[in-house]
């Protein structure tokens, strides 16, 4: 009889907000033919039914309730989770953010298994600027196996907070394109439509946006611009657009399950996306997924010099980057794609070029892969 050999587990430790990881974690899990991934969270989070999800459903839970206090008082989490350890054997568990891989290292450290963390912004930008988290961090970059970052940007930050470079790694976010139509037709038939895709924060830099379609407006263009996405800051941009005449030209289209959007990217002519540091220190980790997509569409870009940004929008390749909080250029980009089709489609075609050549979902599994496999002992 043959035997069949079992995929190697790997645990994802993920904190019981996120969001942005969960379509990379649906991808990388589902695609990756090499290993079984296995999600262990406080609180369940939608995933792909095919995906193993352990939560407080599968503990006692007596077990569940003394974790939360252990996590809280004391920063150490996996009480509880010996029994599953013990049993099944992972060869490695990875972290997604920073403090979630802080709150697990006493736990890899006793049993030795190989820990990898996946660092995504906020973890960083908000948790990196208090002083007792930075001696945490500074405490975890000595004994974590590796650090994955999504562009050079996060890797430089990193090394400067005490990251040693030998173990940070640069994999993007990869996308599955198969369900992305592609734009076709590059000509407008009455108005530009431009496209911004984000949730309400400051950091997303809409109110950019918005002024940057009032000089379009001043200045004669035939513009809509469509707003997908909700938040704390939706009265405060209705406030502007009130104040600048532009209520004819702004459209809120509210929250759209992301499948749709994927499919509806090419109706669009322009995607916009002028993100910028917040007042509070938050930004971007790397770059919006949503960036990925709206290249691997076809679209032109416009966006800012922002964390790592640049390393999927190159300045007149694939679109237009301009300095944070400069509504100003970024009129003057929209300005400038308005009256060029051959250049709308120059910067379209050159951002599919551009996710085939880095940013699939594909070639990010096999890098990381290869990640897991050089720590496989």
């Amino acid at each position: 009889m043959v035997q069949i050999k079992s995929k190697i587990k790997i645990v994802n430790l993920v904190s019981p907000y996120i969001s942005p990881t969960c379509t990379w974690l649906q991808n990388t899990m589902v695609l990756n033919s090499k290993y079984e991934n296995i999600v262990f969270t406080q609180k369940k989070i939608t995933l792909q039914k095919n995906i193993l999800v352990i939560g407080p459903d599968e503990f006692n839970v007596i077990y569940f309730i003394i974790n939360r206090i252990i996590r809280k008082v004391l920063f150490i989490s996996g009480f509880g989770f010996n029994k599953y350890y013990l049993q099944h054997k992972p060869k490695i568990f990875h972290s997604h953010f920073l403090y979630e891989c802080y709150y697990w290292h006493f736990f890899t450290t006793k049993y030795k298994i190989p820990h990898v963390v996946s660092v995504y912004g906020h973890d960083i930008s908000e948790y990196g600027k208090l002083e007792k988290w930075k001696k945490r961090y500074n405490k975890l970059f000595k004994i974590i196996d590796k650090v994955i970052v999504e562009g050079p940007n996060m890797a430089t930050i990193l090394e400067k907070m005490g990251c040693p470079s030998t173990k940070v790694e640069i994999i993007p976010i990869g996308i599955d394109s198969s369900n992305i139509t592609i734009k076709k037709d590059y000509g407008i038939e009455n108005r530009l439509k431009i496209l911004q895709v984000a949730s309400f924060k400051e950091k997303k830099g809409i109110e950019y946006t918005l002024l940057a379609i009032s000089e379009a407006k001043k200045n004669n263009l035939e513009i809509d611009l469509y707003l997908i996405g909700d938040g704390e800051l939706k009265n405060k941009y209705i406030e502007i657009i009130n104040n600048e005449g532009i209520v004819e030209n702004v459209h809120f289209l509210g929250f759209v399950i992301p499948e749709t959007v994927r499919k509806t990217l090419h109706m669009y002519d322009i995607f916009i996306h002028p993100s910028v540091i917040a007042e509070n220190g938050d930004s971007e980790g790397g770059f919006p997924v949503i960036l990925t997509e709206a290249c691997a569409a076809g679209l032109p870009i416009i966006s800012t010099y922002h964390a790592d940004i640049p390393f999927i929008i190159h300045n007149e390749l694939n679109g237009i980057l301009v300095p944070e909080r400069d509504y100003i250029a970024l009129y003057e980009s929209i300005y400038k794609l308005f009256g060029n089709q051959n250049l709308r489609e120059k910067y379209g075609t050159n951002s599919i070029e551009v996710v085939k050549r880095k940013f699939t979902i594909e070639k990010q599994i096999e890098t990381l892969n290869t990640l897991y496999k050089s720590l496989i002992k």
